[in-house]
């Protein structure tokens, strides 16, 4: 073989083995209240315990790695600095065995907190540093949990709205008197096909984020992409609204809801991760 295609592939293979010593990811069923939660537990590279750790909670339609890997990518980033972390699915998203008919806004905050505290019971972890991070529906879900949870010592949100009565209003008025006659209706994202049903719908009206972030005084970070609709006022209000002196408020220039992570060019995305590994560094 040449000599400089084995050199070449000297180096990829150390720095392969760089990458992989830099974390492990181990693949867990957390023991839910109706069934089990498939999750991914990521772990700095490093032995030892006592690493702090962050719930990372998906948005709608979506599932634990999250579009774009961005949460994958996230894991391993924060790994690098010694920061733990888990993702999961809820019901009817990745690996989880029920369908999304089965879940609705407040049945994704029980799961929440059942991952919480499962992982600030793991032997790894030190239950005095954990924080959350919550993506769209995710932040919704996730904002509720840490305004609530005193063991929430950082939080993030992620292109979260904050009207749930006005966040998809099309699809509440296309869909849910049809929820009415039957126990689910199938709705066509563009990107996935998902259950509905008459709970989900009127979960949205049940939960408050602007109201419950009041009652949040630990370290908040908001990002927001600029051309995301409602999503800079909507991040705007949170930071006005938190119950914390330590706020963090980045509005992405030219962001969609996605920070571009499905184009070619991920600089955006790789900067909203690159923010957020930090934030957490410094705040865990």
């Amino acid at each position: 073989m040449n000599k400089k295609i084995t050199g070449f592939i000297i180096v990829i293979l150390i720095l392969l083995s760089v990458s992989l010593l830099g974390m492990k990811e181990i693949r867990v069923d957390i023991p839910g209240e109706n069934y089990q939660i498939p999750a991914i537990v990521t772990l700095p590279g490093e032995e030892g315990a006592g690493f702090p750790g962050v719930v990372m909670v998906h948005g709608f339609g979506s599932e634990k790695n999250e579009v774009g890997n961005f949460y994958k990518r996230l894991a391993a980033d924060m790994a690098g600095n010694g920061i733990a972390s888990v993702r999961f699915d809820f019901p009817g998203s990745g690996e989880h065995a029920r369908g999304f008919e089965d879940t609705d806004i407040n049945l994704q905050v029980r799961d929440a907190y059942t991952v919480l505290d499962w992982f600030a019971n793991h032997e790894k972890i030190n239950n005095k540093r954990l924080g959350l991070l919550g993506f769209s529906l995710g932040g919704v879900v996730g904002s509720t949990v840490a305004a609530n949870d005193k063991r929430i010592k950082a939080l993030g949100l992620w292109s979260t709205p904050g009207n749930m009565a006005m966040s998809q209003l099309e699809l509440y008025e296309q869909y849910y008197p049809e929820t009415l006659k039957k126990e689910y209706v199938e709705v066509d994202l563009g990107w996935r096909k998902i259950n509905l049903s008459k709970e989900y719908f009127e979960s949205r009206y049940s939960v408050f984020p602007l109201y419950e972030i009041a009652k949040y005084d630990n370290p908040l970070l908001i990002i927001a992409g600029e051309e995301d609709g409602e999503q800079p006022v909507y991040a705007r209000q949170f930071a006005t609204n938190a119950g914390s002196y330590d706020v963090t408020l980045r509005i992405m220039r030219g962001g969609d809801h996605i920070y571009h992570v499905l184009t070619e060019d991920q600089t955006m995305a790789e900067e909203v991760i690159d923010i957020t590994n930090h934030w957490f560094d410094q705040k865990l």
